[in-house]
């Protein structure tokens, strides 16, 4: 029996044809993932029975018009991904059946509505994400209890995060990365304390905010649900709490470009869905935890930047699903494991401005010069021509360095 594929209609207007205006009984517009251009018309405004505008991922241009809060029956509001500008009318903002606002990936300006949560109450999502918003976060969105999702990432809001975003018990995403919240202090991280009431919080990102203080010991009563946090690129300092192993389900754990000092805790270990581990560019000084062993779900292990000592722990040859390894630019020592060139998955190995000695492996990623990185470890020897070291002294006994020669030919008899 054949069967039939119904591919998508991609338009090729280059604006929307002013003749849908006479659709005037309209309850779903949506010409998204097109090349439409020119702004978006003000008629649309007259679709009185309008519940779904979606106009994604176009190249709109010019202001989101204000007619559109005319719209009182719109539900599903999507704008995102083109190249809108100006601000959002505030008629729009008092649609009040609104429940998915998604205006991320333009140009859009001005700061949220304080209120919004109250004019706004049935939102489940709300995509702000890539525009140019400024002022705070309105404490108002714990109003809207239905809220699932809020991503407001790269923006320029400032001042605290709401602790009564806590409220939020069915909130699944919360993304207020690359904005210049917090302050740089002591407390700025407090709102942590109050997100474990979210309890099916899954995606939680922080990262290059003005974050300072401590990471509270709290985050350990984060949702078991979590998957991803992200808080890199802040001022945080301090130790990773060793409650970071009740996070079970975590995918990924970006601590990096902080003031983070101490040892990783080894109860790192239990994080055994993790899949990327990135505490580069902090102040670690320790040896590299040997319980890492039992992240079997690890593929990017990313510890460069910091001061860990000692050497690259054996237990780590049980990874075998590791696919990118940095550990430059710290104090370890030694040789190169032999059990790295093993590595089937790995495809970027960097070790450089360490204290390796020995001879480097020509094997696994070692024959190929090109996938990795051993600059500034003056002690090494051998390995592929490529890499243009030089060649390893003889291994016979008699240069074995700290024995005296006489000891040595001694030895052989």
């Amino acid at each position: 029996m054949a069967v039939s594929y119904k591919p998508k209609v991609i338009l090729v207007y280059v604006k929307i044809p002013d003749h849908l205006s006479s659709l005037s009984k309209l309850v779903e517009l949506d010409l998204g993932e097109n090349s439409l251009t020119g702004t978006i018309p003000a008629w649309i405004g007259n679709f009185s029975s309008l519940y779904v505008l979606r106009l994604p991922e176009n190249n709109f241009q010019g202001s989101v018009p204000g007619g559109l809060g005319r719209l009182s029956r719109l539900g599903f509001f999507s704008l995102s991904v083109n190249n809108l500008s100006g601000t959002i009318p505030p008629q729009i903002y008092n649609i009040s059946s609104i429940y998915i606002f998604s205006v991320a990936d333009n140009q859009l300006h001005g700061s949220l509505p304080t209120d919004v949560g109250f004019t706004l109450p049935n939102l489940q999502r709300f995509f702000g994400s890539g525009n140019n918003f400024t002022g705070p976060i309105p404490e108002s969105f714990s109003n809207a209890s239905q809220l699932r999702a809020l991503d407001l990432d790269q923006n320029g809001l400032t001042g605290t995060v709401p602790q009564n975003l806590a409220n939020l018990q069915g909130l699944h995403w919360l993304n207020l990365g690359h904005n210049s919240l917090g302050k740089g202090m002591d407390g700025d991280l407090s709102f942590l304390n109050f997100l474990a009431n979210c309890t099916s919080l899954e995606f939680l990102a922080l990262l290059c905010n003005n974050f300072g203080g401590v990471l509270p010991s709290s985050i350990a009563n984060l949702s078991t649900q979590l998957s991803t946090l992200a808080m890199g690129g802040n001022k945080i300092h301090g130790n990773v709490p060793t409650g970071i192993e009740n996070l079970v389900n975590l995918y990924f754990l970006g601590l990096e470009n902080n003031y983070l000092g101490g040892a990783i805790p080894s109860e790192v270990g239990n994080l055994v869905h993790l899949t990327k581990l990135d505490l580069s560019k902090n102040k670690i000084s320790s040896k590299i935890p040997t319980t890492l062993e039992t992240c079997i779900s690890l593929e990017y292990l990313y510890l460069d930047g910091n001061s860990f000592e000692g050497v690259i722990p054996q237990t780590l040859k049980n990874l075998r699903g590791l696919e990118d390894i940095d550990l430059s630019h710290n104090k370890l020592s030694g040789h190169i494991p032999e059990f790295l060139s093993k590595l089937l998955a790995l495809k970027h190995l960097n070790i450089s401005y360490n204290d390796f000695e020995g001879e480097v492996p020509s094997e696994g990623i070692f024959a190929n010069a090109s996938a990795i990185s051993i600059f500034g470890n003056e002690k090494l020897c051998g390995g592929v021509q490529e890499l243009n070291l030089s060649q390893c002294s003889s291994k016979h006994p008699k240069f074995m360095a700290g024995l005296d020669g006489i000891e040595v030919m001694n030895s052989l008899d």
